[in-house]
């Protein structure tokens, strides 16, 4: 997925698509799911729908609102303190104002108004100790934001936006430039929740594609849109089907980037080779040894590997750290993204991987099986597999959507240091302390090659974008450039004096960087094997490189507990 910064915003029926200002924006997340009265059955899934709601709303890198401006209220009987809580959001409203709720749904009155249920309500009569919908209008509506969406997750819901009956209509009401309203039922249904679902139906598969994102989507899902999806799966799926009412310019404003967005390609666009040659920001936060870098496949995110047991997640484009993953017991030493960008391996030396989603820092699986340190991590370039390399002599492969492990690649008699598979797939490399990088089809598990002649440890590996070259580097000071076909060594480049512990080849081919524990971190070109610069500055040894997917920055990571983005 390709998120821009938010000034820069693709049309929309001709008008610009935008973004949510995070600071100028509030929401107000509303949910109850434990009720006195017994009539009204308690909602276990509304906790676990409201707090993961809140993550991906809020979320630093993903989310519409800041998370000091997302107000949540859960299980909240004081409607006072509700009324206060919305009118102080919609008085701060200058971009996006959301109010959200989930629970029960009552009709009540001689309008048939809706009431949305609050821990004290009474199905009977609800009128006297339940949120009133038209209260909960009006604040909203007298919000000076520019956009204001209020989504209702309960029975009846339908009702505020029901053309069918004068009496109970209230379109007129609603038609406020700026406005949306999304009901998760028609006026006369009920709200369903799934058996053995985490969450509502309807906000279950809100935060799906909120999550996920919209494979062959735009790259902004606006309010009406997300309607759209909801509403054709929803029916598909034989549940209640959702109801809208907005104006125009209520669409005109994303409630999310789409994380499958996959932008088209530029077929005249010949590739730029850009020299990452100035040092752009220090990320400092590690109280250990960094040992690996990865860029997330929009560049938004930079994943470090640190020997304190954390993997931290930055914005390389501020330096800002935005999320920290701390459960591993011990050090850190890879990190991988998938090609989608939904998951995050990282290598511990508690002989464990583990997978991430990066979006909401939640750990998915730990694989185990190993019985020494993991020490470095890929996926294939179709995300199907995940490939582990450890001090215990072997490379494993497994499944990561599911964590089961598939086969295990024997055969090197030292630790396997480095995994990486080909661009199509077909190849694995491994590198190792036994003095040899071998070539495997991950598909069988059966070695097809080993390379010999490195004469201390091999240490990283890396093909290049076209697959006619693999790198690797080694203990010996060298980086060797072979032919993956033939197993032929095709150039050495030799300018370390000391070991070499990491590769990584430009986006285009045309760059390759080496790290080095001389401190330094080097550019080629691969094509000659001349040495184009020389990037210093770290004070202590460099452990790993990795160019963002443009090609424009380069990473590196370091003992001296940074890592260091370079343009």
């Amino acid at each position: 997925m390709r998120l821009p910064d938010r000034q820069r915003r693709p049309a929309f029926r001709g008008v610009a698509v935008r973004l949510p200002d995070r600071q100028r924006s509030r929401a107000v997340l509303i949910g109850t799911g434990r009720y006195a009265d017994g009539k009204l059955p308690d909602l276990p899934v509304v906790r676990r729908t409201i707090r993961d709601l809140t993550a991906v709303l809020t979320d630093p890198v993903y989310g519409v609102v800041a998370k000091n401006h997302c107000t949540v209220l859960e299980d909240q009987a004081d409607i006072r303190l509700i009324g206060r809580a919305l009118t102080s959001a919609a008085s701060q409203a200058a971009d996006l104002l959301l109010v959200y709720f989930v629970g029960h749904g009552l009709v009540a009155g001689r309008r048939h108004d809706l009431y949305l249920g609050l821990p004290g309500s009474e199905w009977a009569e609800p009128e006297f100790n339940s949120l009133e919908y038209d209260k909960l209008r009006s604040a909203v509506l007298d919000s000076a934001a520019a956009t204001k969406i209020i989504i209702l997750d309960c029975c009846f819901s339908g009702r505020v936006v029901s053309e069918a009956d004068p009496v109970t209509e209230m379109v007129g009401q609603m038609e406020v430039e700026g406005t949306y309203v999304l009901a998760s039922a028609g006026r006369d249904q009920v709200a369903l929740i799934q058996p053995g679902e985490d969450h509502t139906a309807f906000t279950g598969r809100f935060l799906h594609m909120l999550r996920n994102g919209v494979p062959g989507g735009p790259e902004f899902l606006t309010v009406d849109y997300l309607y759209q999806q909801l509403l054709a799966r929803m029916k598909a799926e034989g549940l209640s089907q959702p109801k809208k009412r907005g104006t125009s310019t209520a669409d005109l404003l994303a409630l999310a980037g789409n994380r499958a967005f996959a932008p088209a390609p530029k077929p005249s666009a010949a590739p730029v080779s850009v020299l990452p040659s100035h040092l752009a920001r220090t990320l400092t936060g590690h109280t250990e040894a960094v040992h690996g870098v990865a860029f997330s496949p929009d560049g938004r995110l930079l994943a470090t590997a640190g020997g304190d047991g954390m993997a931290c997640l930055w914005d390389p484009a501020t330096g800002k750290r935005l999320r920290t993953l701390a459960d591993h017991p011990d050090a850190v030493s890879s990190v991988a993204f998938s090609p989608d960008g939904r998951l995050l391996a990282t290598a511990g030396g508690d002989g464990m991987a583990w997978l991430w989603d990066p979006a909401t820092g939640a750990r998915l699986h730990i694989l185990t099986g190993h019985t020494a340190a993991v020490v470095g991590v890929a996926f294939s370039p179709d995300g199907r597999l995940l490939a582990t390399a450890s001090v215990d002599h072997t490379a494993r492969l497994w499944d990561p959507a599911t964590g089961k492990r598939l086969r295990t690649l024997a055969g090197h008699t030292a630790a396997v240091l480095g995994v990486a598979f080909s661009p199509d797939g077909r190849l694995l490399a491994t590198t190792s302390d036994d003095m040899t990088a071998r070539l495997w089809d991950p598909a069988t598990g059966k070695r097809l090659r080993t390379l010999i002649g490195h004469t201390p440890v091999v240490s990283g590996v890396a093909f290049s974008p076209d697959g006619r070259l693999l790198a690797t580097a080694s203990v010996d000071g060298m980086a060797w450039l072979w032919d993956p076909a033939t197993g032929k060594r095709l150039r050495t480049l030799a300018d370390h004096p000391v070991m070499v512990s990491g590769v990584a080849f430009s986006p285009d081919g045309r760059l390759l960087a080496t790290a080095s524990y001389d401190k330094t971190a080097r550019l080629w070109d691969p094509a000659t094997g001349a040495r184009l610069h020389i990037l210093t500055g770290h004070t202590a040894a460099v452990k790993e490189v990795a160019f963002s997917p443009d090609g424009r920055l380069l990473a590196t990571a370091s003992v001296d507990k940074t890592a260091r983005v370079w343009g």
